[in-house]
């Protein structure tokens, strides 16, 4: 789901190798220890409220119930408009970790960082002057901008007590808004545990997610037949090969952008669509007189898939 995909990536990966006091323009706001309260805060915090995401410049209104019990997180998420879906989610442990969201927390082998810089050597982090105020809070604005064209930019709004995200933009290559979340309606803490409860009768629980570590992300880059050119900063996270069917699919992050690759045997392929923010972009490559179909998606600008596609080569 896009809210799921936006906060996770966003209030994680952005959350570390920020520390440099020199990319605060304009502040004397301790931003590093603003990032670490926001991912904190996204995943112990108890919050009930609503919310608009637009995607594809369309609008939408959810329900969104987080609770944090014994150390897991609960969530139940409702559509308010349109065709109605309500999703539970329960059970993941608070210090579970996805795959780019171990490249900030510095828990990679040295052989797989060799190449990744901080997050300041790729974005530029500024804040702004003035708070805002989003579902009657008052919110500290954050502009992440990206330094080359690899990847997309974000302006985000944290709440000033708690340090949740309450306003989310992701920013294409010349500014526009490519996706947006923002809280409407908002209660922090004291949150009934009944209010997890779903309210519609075709509801679906979704599973937990692979919990990721450094030794199975060594041994998975071992894994893979396949090398292709990235652009710096980003760096290979999992390779997925289940019982050695195709496609083979390889997951690579820089902390807060993530794209995945998948590559198979195939014919004469040349297509570009986005869904929003994510760019679906398939080419076809000759590796050694055979023909490879390589597929990549992601929250990523098309000249980042380009470079990764057209490069694939065996190692």
């Amino acid at each position: 789901m896009l809210l799921r995909r936006t906060l996770s990536t966003l209030l994680i990966a952005v959350s570390v190798q920020v520390a440099s006091p020199a990319v605060w323009a304009g502040s004397d706001i301790d931003v590093p220890g603003l990032l670490m309260k926001m991912a904190d805060g996204f995943r112990m915090l108890d919050y009930h409220g609503q919310l608009m995401y637009e995607q594809n410049s369309k609008m939408h209104s959810v329900e969104i119930v987080h609770l944090v019990r014994d150390g897991k997180e609960y969530e139940r998420v409702l559509t308010l408009d349109g065709s109605q879906s309500e999703i539970i989610r329960e059970g993941k442990p608070v210090d579970c970790y996805q795959p780019g969201e171990l490249i900030l927390r510095d828990n990679l082998p040295q052989g797989l960082i060799r190449n990744i810089g901080s997050l300041e050597d790729f974005y530029t982090f500024t804040v702004g002057e003035e708070d805002v105020r989003i579902a009657g809070r008052k919110a500290h604005v954050l502009k992440i901008e990206p330094k080359d064209d690899y990847r997309f930019g974000y302006e985000l709004a944290i709440d000033k007590e708690s340090g949740l995200l309450l306003h989310s933009q992701m920013m294409s290559e010349t500014g526009q808004v490519m996706e947006q979340f923002k809280f409407v309606s908002l209660q922090l803490g004291d949150i009934d545990e009944k209010a997890l409860q779903p309210v519609t009768k075709n509801f679906k629980k979704i599973p937990q997610g692979d919990c990721m570590d450094a030794e199975h992300m060594s041994a998975s880059s071992h894994d893979t037949p396949w090398q292709m050119d990235l652009p710096q900063g980003y760096a290979f996270c999992i390779y997925e090969n289940p019982k050695g069917v195709s496609p083979n699919a390889m997951v690579y992050s820089d902390g807060l952008s993530t794209f995945t690759v998948f590559v198979n045997r195939g014919e004469e392929v040349s297509d570009s669509h986005r869904e929003g923010s994510t760019l679906m972009y398939s080419r076809s490559i000759n590796v050694q007189n055979e023909i490879y179909t390589v597929t990549v998606v992601g929250e990523i600008p098309e000249a980042t898939a380009h470079k990764v596609a057209s490069s694939l080569r065996y190692k």
